[in-house]
């Protein structure tokens, strides 16, 4: 057997974490036993010197080694990172441990026998680069986090993540009414947050004149396994304090940093590399999985997709266009629909339903005598980005789908004025004057989830980056074992509904 010391009293998650770090077979129960099974065993102290004693004393040829907080690693809002370093040398341990515990230099003859691991949240293993990135994002969290919140307008069963992405879980108090939430937030010279538009503009003007900090939050871009009408808690938010994203009327920080913000080369780097794992990770914003369907289009024919919405949602309804009137129309789906039909008259049109409202659970149907003529195919239950990788165009009002597909260099028309649309990535059927840069993807993403996007693990509940998030979705996704939970969810939600609680 080869002993791991591990002397920051913390060798159970340790030996957990280096059992996902080293991909070790999955179904041996508990880390312990897994690396036995391949001849390592664990013993612990907070000393250093037993450490150095128990090395000293077997032998050994394998010494794991955490580096204190004040080095590689952190501790911030709840997540650490800690940096393992192997060695494979025991002649040098004495001097190796004891040089690395003083940050001194390591012995220049061990250097090639040593291996970093980096890892975070609940095991996932990371780059030192990513490292950073999530200690930059820690850091900001903290920091806009430090006042106490009154958040107003979040359903009961997402308030202990959206409590971890505005506060730090405790510093966070969620009232029913804007009225209240003014009240306690003046009382305790707190920030008020409300979901979307659940604050009206007169206690906005309020909080401004009484100097109270006042920010909106909505679903962030990538948010979940499951819908959140379905009761399926988003692991983040889009974070404004001057307007929201979908409402193009209007101020939002998000457009202020499409217009303004300069990117440095690490930034642009970080951009594409969000690219790349999106694409092969094929994580979209609820990561639903289904069948899809052949699409029965001719040969040569486009196929041009039209992912629906939800007819009463804020995005639409505070959304803008020069051909739809979004705010007034009683199914934006069936005037989109229409328009694609006369714009495209020769192309295969595909409509898939918003998950939403095909549960039906949100407002927007479209009966199936209506879809025939409208359409060719209707597919409810697909994976939106197998229906995007499949089709020619996505053809939207506002979707994220559209977002999507230009992750996935899908030529996208937009008849409304989404966040990503009116910056040069476009066919953009409503025109902004204010919307005055051309943008590339990479910009769009580092902005759109770097800069104005805050992420959780939805398992640990700790502050992490989008590229964490998009890892730890994509394994979700593919476990079986959630499922049935979702589904029962979604169908208690679909019975309060009915039953108007």
């Amino acid at each position: 057997m080869t002993p791991i010391y591990c002397f920051d009293s913390e060798s159970r998650r340790f030996a957990k974490d280096l059992v996902r770090a080293l991909n070790l077979q999955a179904g041996v129960p508990g880390a312990p036993l897994a690396l036995a099974k391949i001849g390592f065993v664990m013993r612990e102290s907070v000393e250093l010197a037993n450490a150095r004693r128990w090395a000293q004393k077997s032998g050994n040829t394998v010494y794991i080694w955490s580096k204190p907080a004040q080095d590689v690693s952190h501790q911030v809002a709840g997540t650490t990172v800690r940096c393992f370093e192997i060695y494979s040398a025991a002649s040098e341990l004495v001097a190796v441990s004891e040089s690395n515990y003083e940050r001194g230099p390591v012995p220049p003859k061990l250097a090639a026998d040593r291996q970093k691991v980096w890892l975070c949240n609940d095991g996932i293993r990371i780059g030192e680069r990513e490292a950073l990135d999530l200690k930059e994002a820690e850091i900001r969290h903290a920091a806009e986090t430090l006042q106490p919140a009154i958040c107003v307008g979040v359903k009961p069963w997402n308030h202990r993540g959206i409590g971890k992405l505005i506060g730090r879980g405790r510093n966070v108090r969620f009232v029913k009414d804007p009225e209240t939430g003014f009240k306690e937030a003046a009382k305790t010279r707190s920030r008020l947050i409300g979901w979307g538009n659940s604050v009206p503009n007169s206690i906005i003007e309020v909080c401004r004149q009484e100097e109270i900090i006042f920010q909106r939050i909505e679903d962030g871009f990538v948010r979940s396994v499951g819908l959140g009408a379905g009761l399926i808690s988003g692991a983040s938010v889009a974070f404004d304090d001057r307007g929201i994203y979908y409402d193009p009327r209007s101020d939002s920080r998000l457009f202020r940093l499409l217009n303004q913000l300069d990117l440095s080369a690490r930034q642009l780097e970080r951009g594409k590399e969000l690219k790349r794992i999106l694409e092969v990770a094929r994580v979209s914003k609820y990561n639903l999985t289904g069948a899809t369907p052949e699409l029965a289009a001719g040969p040569g024919q486009e196929v041009v997709l039209v992912p629906g919405q939800v007819a009463d949602d804020m995005a639409v309804r505070k959304g803008q266009s020069d051909l739809l009137d979004c705010e007034n129309s009683p199914n934006i789906n069936i005037d989109l629909l229409k328009n694609v039909r006369e714009d495209f008259p020769e192309a295969y049109v595909v409509y898939k339903p918003h998950p939403d409202v095909a549960a039906d659970l949100r407002k927007g149907k479209v009966s199936e005598a209506v879809a025939a003529g409208l359409c060719d195919q209707v597919v409810s239950n697909a994976d939106i980005i197998d229906l995007i990788e499949r089709a020619d165009r996505v053809v939207t009002f506002s979707s994220l789908a559209g977002f999507e597909a230009l992750v996935r260099d899908k030529p996208v028309t937009a008849y409304g004025l989404p966040f990503y649309a009116g910056w040069g990535l476009t066919d953009d059927r409503t025109k902004s004057l204010l919307r005055v840069r051309q943008r590339s993807l990479e910009e769009l993403l580092y902005i759109t989830l770097v800069e104005y996007m805050r992420a959780i693990d939805p398992i640990t509940l700790n502050v992490t980056t989008p590229e964490i998030l998009i890892r730890r979705l994509m394994e979700m996704r593919e476990r079986t074992a959630g499922r049935s939970k979702r589904l029962a969810l979604q169908y208690i939600s679909w019975a309060a509904r009915k039953l108007g609680l």
